[in-house]
């Protein structure tokens, strides 16, 4: 099972197991260099995530202090930001205190992955960008990682 599939799956059960508890930490898995994925646990199951996920890169930090420092947490893991005013940040933020347990992702060109699809696109884009080829931003109807084709229905901005 791979470092993502092990975070979502205890995401998801940490969400079930406790429906009514916010986002009180934010999981930060920084494995991948196409994309850094982000979760909120409630304050109760952060030790026992902790303990499973020990010596995986995995980062944990405070909710209050994920969204004060917003800016370089998530903005630091981008490496060509395609989405110039879209407010991924802000939006990362968003969808981490509506939907705690669920996992979503920031793109290295600055995008939001939520689906597997997107995970994917994510990970061919990134190894494009580093081709000689290079990469090509798709228009927007067609870019699945598009922050505004994920904030828009999930957040109605």
């Amino acid at each position: 099972m791979n470092l993502a599939r092990l975070i979502v799956s205890a995401a998801t059960s940490l969400c079930i197991a406790n429906a009514n508890a916010g986002s009180d930490i934010v999981l930060i898995d920084h494995m991948e260099k196409a994309y850094t994925v982000y979760a909120g646990l409630p304050l109760d199951r952060a030790e026992v995530t902790k303990s499973k996920l020990e010596g995986k890169p995995v980062d944990m930090v405070p909710f209050e202090q994920f969204v004060e420092s917003q800016k370089k947490i998530i903005g630091d893991r981008v490496v060509r930001n395609d989405y110039q005013g879209e407010r991924t940040e802000e939006g990362i933020v968003a969808l981490i205190k509506k939907y705690p347990g669920t996992p979503f992702g920031v793109t290295w060109n600055g995008g939001i992955a939520y689906t597997r699809n997107d995970y994917q696109a994510a990970k061919k884009a990134f190894e494009s960008f580093n081709t000689s080829g290079g990469f090509t931003k798709p228009e927007p109807e067609k870019d699945p990682v598009a922050p505004m084709n994920h904030l828009k229905p999930l957040l109605g901005w």
